[in-house]
């Protein structure tokens, strides 16, 4: 176990070197570093002429003024390409930030349904947030650091060896110890704060539902309730952040002792070495300078790396989600009329389902067994049944968000693994039970529909919809915003936006899950109107919750734990299916009281 978990670890520089690979804007890293190894060789020029000016001025050689116009010169190009390392730093940050922002959208976008739903929404929320801040950090203000310190050890080491290699030897005899220690001590850092970022998910997770469900948690007084789940995890979070405190704090501590104990010895070896004539005091003072370009980063080398792993271990947050896997983008487009219809005789098939069941990934149990249904054109059918009964994941697998199994989906007569998923959902107007509507106006909202169409068409869907009359009468019209979820509106409002969204696209087939679910009697009153007049040359799939709203339907498919139990008309399915009976039964007996 051992060996397979050490063989799993990657090490921390390919880890680095592997991020610098994954990055764009080479361009910029190469300015960052171009800058950082020439502000790394001044800093030993710098050193070398404070020993010339040093030792001029207690006359161990010629002082000129032009010795002092060439230190002046230096520190101006050591000013330069610091501004330049800056200015390119924070370009290369924020490009990359912009760059990351992007691609990890893009893939949220691009990926399935399937792979979105494996996480929470609060744990992609802390990876866009929490980790690329890490990351912006990171390139920012430490990617050349990683060439700064050990560069400028480096050559420092070399100069110093060069002004006195026995002092230097006295000087640096704890490098390695310090080597040592640094990867020990370094090593649990990344870990810590990989745990700490998967506590802050946890807690962005939280209160996301939190902040979306406040009405729920006020009229019910959830906040006790909800605060003992919370509390935890919030002091979960502030352990795994004392931990990574901690241990940085163990490291700041190491690294003050390993800074300060090279210039104690070398102060008393470098008053020998100046007494017996093999240093002077200008090669004394040079040779502190360079030391603290050498013990300092070595100092500080635990920190960098502990530091850079928490960093890197963001990066591969994030970079989870750029791999999200995408959904397949081929397969083929059905041709269309003139009039954007399907070219099939009303008596053929468009929808044809054959011995589909469905196992969601990781659940035990199925939700669809061996479900057969034949959907001919401009027929209306209804799906109906218990809550679990498998009608809004048979919605999921007409709209491609799973990919099918056992059994098969021909649209058109094509399988559904042929089609183009993008045309595939050009052909259905979905309406979801949970609508959703976007942060921007009531126009945008319905626009979505069809974009390129013009106001005339938008108000045309919305009265349809029986919409158009509470939008007129809003603050600013169609032109109102809607708020974050929509909240500005009230939830049958929503539902007659979602609906005229959904006429707006025309599409062949039209989904409806549950839409009417929200609506009081008078709004269902004018939505059914709608649906009757808008559905009449469509092939539409109706998932009903209220059995009332769809009597009318060509045929009802009643599912029962994921099985068609029955299957006809509604006068029928009252005659011949006691299952149906009742659940029609027991509506109507709610519907009394309701109504008393």
């Amino acid at each position: 176990m051992g060996k397979e978990k050490k063989a799993k670890e990657t090490s921390f520089l390919k880890d680095l070197l592997q991020m610098i690979k994954d990055l764009p804007y080479k361009g910029l890293l190469t300015g960052v570093l171009v800058t950082t190894i020439f502000l790394s060789l001044i800093q030993i020029v710098i050193a070398d002429y404070l020993r010339v000016l040093m030792d001029s001025l207690v006359g161990e050689n010629d002082f000129s003024m032009g010795m002092l116009g060439v230190m002046v010169l230096i520190f101006a190009v050591d000013l330069v390409l610091i501004y330049f390392r800056t200015l390119a730093s924070e370009k290369y940050s924020e490009k990359n930030l912009k760059y990351l922002r992007k691609e990890s959208t893009d893939k949220l976008m691009d990926t399935s349904v399937e792979e979105v739903e494996k996480a929470h929404s609060g744990d992609f929320i802390s990876k866009l947030t929490n980790d690329l801040n890490k990351i912006q950090t990171f390139t920012k203000e430490r990617v050349h650091n990683f060439i700064f310190v050990p560069l400028t050890a480096v050559l420092s080491l070399a100069y110093l060896l060069y002004l006195n290699w026995i002092l230097t030897l006295i000087s640096v005899a704890m490098i390695p110890v310090i080597l040592v220690v640094s990867n020990i001590i370094g090593k649990p850092i990344g870990k810590k704060t990989t745990e700490y970022s998967e506590a802050m998910g946890k807690i962005n997770t939280m209160n996301t539902e939190y902040i979306k469900g406040i009405e729920v948690v006020k009229a019910f007084h959830l906040n006790d309730r909800l605060m003992k789940k919370y509390t935890p995890e919030v002091e979960n979070s502030v352990q795994k952040d004392t931990a990574v405190a901690k241990s940085k704090a163990f490291i700041n501590s190491l690294s003050g002792i390993v800074s300060i104990l090279p210039f104690f010895i070398t102060f008393g070896f470098g008053a020998y070495f100046i007494s017996i004539g093999d240093l002077t005091l200008g090669g004394l003072i040079a040779f502190t300078n360079l030391l603290n370009y050498l013990s300092f980063p070595l100092s500080q080398i635990p920190m960098l790396i502990g530091n850079g792993k928490g960093d890197l271990a963001a990066y591969k947050r994030v970079k989870s989600v750029i791999n999200l896997s995408e959904e397949r983008t081929g397969g083929k487009v059905l041709a269309f009329d003139e009039n954007f219809r399907w070219e099939k005789q009303s008596d053929q098939e468009v929808i044809a389902i054959r011995n589909l069941s469905f196992t969601y990934p990781g659940a035990t149990e199925p939700s669809l067994k061996n479900i057969n249904i034949s959907i001919k054109k401009n027929q209306q059918i209804a799906l109906v049944g218990e809550s679990g009964s498998g009608k809004t994941t048979l919605s999921k697998l007409l709209l491609g968000f799973y990919p099918v199994v056992s059994g098969k989906i021909e649209i058109g007569g094509k399988d559904l693994s042929d089609w183009n998923l993008k045309a595939l959902r050009q052909n259905i107007a979905f309406v979801p039970q949970e609508v959703y509507l976007f942060p921007g106006d009531v126009e945008e909202n319905i626009r979505y529909g069809k974009p390129e169409v013009g106001e005339g068409g938008i108000i045309s869907a919305a009265e349809k919809a029986y919409a158009h009359g509470f939008i007129k009468n809003l603050d600013r019209g169609y032109h109102t915003v809607v708020g974050e979820l929509g909240d500005r509106v009230s939830g049958g409002q929503k539902q007659r936006i979602s609906l005229a969204r959904a006429f707006l696209k025309d599409s062949n087939i039209v989904l409806l899950d549950e839409a009417t679910s929200a609506l009081d009697n008078e709004s269902e009153s004018l939505i059914q109107k709608a649906l009757d007049s808008e559905l009449k040359e469509k092939t539409s799939i109706i998932i009903a919750h209220r059995l009332s709203t769809i009597k009318d339907a060509d045929e009802i498919i009643v599912l029962k734990d994921g099985e068609i139990v029955g299957t006809g008309s509604h006068l029928e399915l009252i005659k011949s299916n006691g299952y149906y009976r009742s659940l029609y039964q027991k509506q109507m007996e709610n519907g009394k009281r309701e109504a008393m």
